[in-house]
């Protein structure tokens, strides 16, 4: 007889269209091409849920995530509903729903740990993300999973999945100038970066870099796509630097590669990231890159992919993001080489596969493989 399906229950609490939200939709996108059957629960306002009732055919259930005895036995109703062999909690904020539904029902937790920054010091946090009910770990890079180690977690349940990028649907536009006018940008230089716009992106040691450059180039152009707390802020930032005119802010669009695709240069001064997948889409998509040294990003780009500048230093970053429009035959040959590199390590394609391979390991592994909360070891996670 075949084997029954996975089945599998995503778990999201963030309203807002992130890289993480990206990568849950590509996920589950994925792992239906291998038969797995998904559920996602996710914010009922949130843009994941929509993006995903459009592309996949998973099962949506829209869920407000707030902490209460209802919700949580909700979720245990979902969770019996679905048949879940899994619930993946793909953000720090699903665990506190999610934790105490999986205990309650005897089913195994997933947590993805998608950024490298410590998990919050409290009793409340650490309790829950050493849960006897989750069976493993996923983090997206190195540094995420020392922020896990850093809590005692055992190494051998977590595992490193990069998150990856669908590097056959990345190419250069075959028409640059002519994209460039459908965006509403002119010909020129161009160098811009993507993100989020909060302080630990780096956007204005990016607009500082820019002033920097407009002193000598006055008629290069720079380009901020994202939306974000800091937007009124960095606009203003622009204004006393004199670039105004200069820079172009998009606010939160969809459509990012295609502005990425048309830079002459990418650059990216994030403090610190998970594994950031706009820095990889520029990569595939042929676009020299200048990046903060940064936990997270250091792990993607090397120096024979890119250039690497200490972080929050505008000077640094501009005299790079020179050097490489000044040198387009050194640059050419370290852009062929990054798209080699994310071709061959960052395919989403490998994501899918190493994460299902988890949850298979997962669904075979006997009850008493796995304690109930709360996990009693304190020393494994160093070792």
């Amino acid at each position: 007889m075949p084997s029954a399906p996975l089945r599998i229950v995503h778990l999201n609490t963030n309203p807002h269209w992130g890289g993480g939200e990206k990568q849950i939709l590509e996920l589950i996108r994925g792992c239906e091409s291998h038969g797995v059957v998904s559920t996602l629960v996710a914010h009922p306002d949130g843009a994941l849920l929509e993006r995903c009732g459009a592309t996949s055919k998973c099962t949506r259930i829209g869920f407000h995530p707030r902490r209460s005895p209802r919700k949580i036995m909700q979720l245990c109703s979902i969770l019996k509903r679905a048949q879940a062999d899994v619930l993946h909690m793909h953000d720090g904020k699903s665990l506190a729903i999610g934790v105490p539904a999986a205990t309650f029902t005897g089913k195994r937790g997933v947590v993805h740990r998608r950024i490298s920054s410590p998990v919050r010091p409290n009793v409340v946090s650490r309790g829950l993300y050493r849960a006897g009910c989750i069976a493993a770990y996923i983090a997206v890079s190195k540094a995420a999973r020392q922020s896990l180690l850093d809590l005692a977690i055992p190494r051998k349940q977590t595992i490193v999945i990069p998150s990856g990028v669908d590097v056959r649907q990345l190419s250069q536009p075959a028409d640059r100038q002519r994209l460039r006018a459908q965006l509403g940008l002119g010909n020129g230089i161009w160098i811009g970066t993507v993100a989020a716009l909060d302080r630990k992106k780096g956007v204005d040691t990016f607009l500082r870099a820019a002033a920097i450059m407009a002193a000598e180039h006055a008629n290069w152009r720079y380009l901020v796509v994202g939306g974000g707390p800091e937007h009124a802020a960095l606009r203003e930032l622009a204004q006393k630097l004199g670039i105004a005119h200069q820079v172009k802010f998009t606010g939160f669009v969809g459509n990012a590669c295609q502005y990425t695709s048309v830079l002459d240069a990418f650059a990216f001064a994030s403090l610190r990231e998970g594994s950031p997948g706009v820095v990889k889409e520029a990569m595939a998509l042929r676009v020299p890159i200048v990046a903060a040294e940064s936990p997270g990003t250091d792990e993607v780009i090397t120096k024979a992919t890119g250039v690497l500048i200490p972080p929050q230093n505008p000077g640094a970053l501009a005299n790079a993001l020179c050097e490489v429009i000044a040198s387009p035959r050194a640059t050419s040959d370290m852009v062929e080489r990054a798209h080699s590199h994310v071709e061959a390590n960052y395919s989403m394609l490998r994501t899918v596969d190493a994460t299902i391979a988890t949850y298979e390991q997962i669904k075979q592994q006997s009850p008493s493989s796995y304690s109930t909360w709360p996990r009693a070891s304190h020393n494994e996670g160093t070792h």
